[in-house]
């Protein structure tokens, strides 16, 4: 099992090799100060989404240094190209991670992401005022350790005892090492290898099954095996608990995102249906939810759904639902434009539909009036 190497609690690595685009260069962490170190890539869609959240924490947190770190990246002039763009609405640092000669990648993916077990983008490091990790994750979900660092209520060592309890009782270690096999596999087109890996996996630990039985799911539907994959999609929505939307959201979700390019085959429609009817259900158990962006995917999928089943009413329905969950969630525009051009599909088939069935009729309309064909 391959080892996770930076934990929250371990002091951080050396300060990056960096190339600075915006904002007063630093080259080291100082003893006493707050640093966040936020990795990101110009062609991370997700990345740019979270750039006007991390200059309001900047604007919010002035003697906190917030550096944005553009990794994996090539080309710095499109690094450039979006500092520009973004303007104040990138009101931090920003800084680009150098690559040297005969490297594939700069040090900040080698020696803070790989070693964290951190394999995408965005990421954001927190180092704490004595030089050590106290969080990373996702930039969006920094807000509350942020703040308890401010007003001296963090605490190092409980952090990093809650880090390894998370790591444990998560398999976060497990899952990593079945996705790396996973992921060269899929890149070797050996998708029934990689079902037996899942399989194998889950004999061996129980319990890591409900952290990647979506996986072998994905895995099923690509290989064509809809039988299959209808009986296990039943077997995780059985061994899911009642109250977890979350799992039973990610299952009926699955499902649509990965057939939906493949609904030329008749086959897959009871697939499909059994994904609208869990998704539906969840529908009506989040009326009242406040969370926006669960409703927002639910209703999203079931648009797909029924768009490949030839349903392009019921899915207009439902796009203009996710519209306004979307606006209500505070999605970026780009975003809201994605459903925007959703709604401008199903009008679209809807037409269709509709001048098929006045070509069906057997009755004949015109300013003379109405006659059989």
């Amino acid at each position: 099992m391959s080892k996770i190497e930076l934990l929250v609690g371990d002091i951080a690595p050396h300060f990056p090799t960096l190339e600075f685009i915006k904002g007063q260069p630093i080259s080291a962490f100082e003893s006493g100060r707050i640093y966040v170190l936020e990795c990101w890539a110009p062609w991370c869609r997700p990345c740019i989404d979270a750039i006007p959240h991390i200059s309001k924490l900047q604007k919010k947190y002035p003697k906190i240094s917030f550096i944005g770190v553009a990794v994996w990246e090539a080309n710095i002039n499109d690094v450039h190209q979006v500092v520009s763009d973004m303007g104040d609405q990138m009101d931090y640092r920003v800084a680009y991670n150098t690559i040297e000669v005969n490297e594939k990648e700069g040090d900040v993916p080698r020696n803070w992401l790989r070693p964290a077990g951190e394999e995408g983008i965005p990421t954001a490091f927190i180092i704490e005022q004595t030089g050590k990790i106290a969080w990373f994750g996702h930039p969006n979900e920094i807000d509350t350790v942020l703040e308890k660092l401010i007003n001296n209520e963090f605490d190092i060592v409980e952090a990093a005892q809650v880090y390894c309890e998370y790591l444990e009782k998560n398999l976060i270690r497990e899952r990593k090492d079945l996705y790396r096999v996973l992921d060269r596999l899929q890149s070797d087109n050996d998708i029934h290898s990689a079902i037996k890996v899942c399989e194998e996996a889950f004999i061996e630990n129980i319990r890591l099954e409900q952290f990647m039985g979506i996986e072998k799911l994905n895995l099923l539907i690509r290989s064509n095996k809809c039988v299959e994959a209808l009986s296990y999609s039943k077997h995780l929505i059985e061994n899911i608990e009642q109250n977890d939307i979350i799992s039973f959201e990610n299952v009926g979700s699955s499902i649509v995102n990965t057939v939906y390019q493949n609904t030329e085959i008749e086959e897959w429609f009871s697939l499909l249906n059994y994904a609208i009817g869990i998704l539906i259900d969840l529908d009506q158990l989040t009326v009242s939810s406040d969370n926006y962006y669960l409703k927002f995917r639910i209703t999203r999928s079931l648009a797909l759904a029924l768009l490949a089943i030839q349903q392009p009413q019921e899915a207009l329905e439902y796009v203009e639902l996710g519209l306004e969950y979307a606006i209500k969630s505070g999605f970026p525009k780009d975003n809201q434009d994605l459903y925007t051009d959703l709604i401008s599909l199903c009008k679209k088939q809807i037409s269709i539909d509709q001048v098929k069935i006045e070509n069906d009729t057997k009755v004949i309309c015109d300013s003379s009036g109405c006659r059989l064909k």
